[in-house]
């Protein structure tokens, strides 16, 4: 929105500039003076208009990286339609905001009790995306800072709600039976 302001203010100062010297270059006596001043305020008056209009133009063009979605936002507003990757066509009031569609590794050390209250300490690494035709949702909802506002807290709640039920011993036996019971409540909560 503050480019569109900026041109507007652009095309409008050259205009009355223009004008400015057009009214200037009448009271000029030398004729090779006022002629410069003429071509000046006529280049003024219509030459940086039609720049900012080509520049405007240019601004209305949005190109989606591959592996991304474009959020558009308009005045506060999220609108609830996605842009997939590619060249769009974004009214320039309105900004977009790239949210990456791949695959993010996120890992982090995470501490627990088992329930015999024995310490547990894992390194764990989740892999996620989020669904594309879900990211103005939670650009509207969560933010950019999905990850450490939610996929965190998320892995540490579940981890710890998993391993409070095994004992210590236990815990390096069911390693395999403790991953997939993280996993699928990990999925549950995200």
């Amino acid at each position: 929105m503050s480019k569109l302001i900026v041109l507007v203010v652009l095309a409008a100062a050259g205009v009355f500039a223009g004008k400015y010297l057009a009214k200037l270059a009448l009271s000029v006596a030398d004729a090779r003076v006022r002629k410069l001043v003429d071509t000046s305020s006529r280049v003024l008056q219509y030459g940086v208009p039609v720049i900012c209009f080509i520049v405007l133009a240019f601004w209305t063009f949005v190109s989606i990286d591959a592996g991304h979605v474009g959020v558009v936002r308009a005045f506060g507003k999220v609108e609830p339609t996605p842009l997939y990757e590619g060249l769009h066509t974004v009214m320039p009031w309105k900004g977009v905001q790239q949210m990456t569609t791949q695959i993010v590794k996120h890992e982090s050390k995470y501490d627990a009790v088992s329930i015999d209250i024995q310490a547990v300490h894992t390194v764990m690494a989740i892999n996620y995306a989020i669904d594309p035709a879900r990211a103005p949702e939670i650009y509207r909802t969560i933010g950019m800072g999905y990850e450490t506002g939610i996929i965190g807290p998320a892995a540490s709640e579940v981890l710890k709600a998993t391993t409070a039920v095994h004992p210590a011993n236990d815990i390096l036996q069911q390693r395999a039976k403790i991953k997939a019971d993280v996993q699928d409540g990990i999925t549950n909560w995200l």
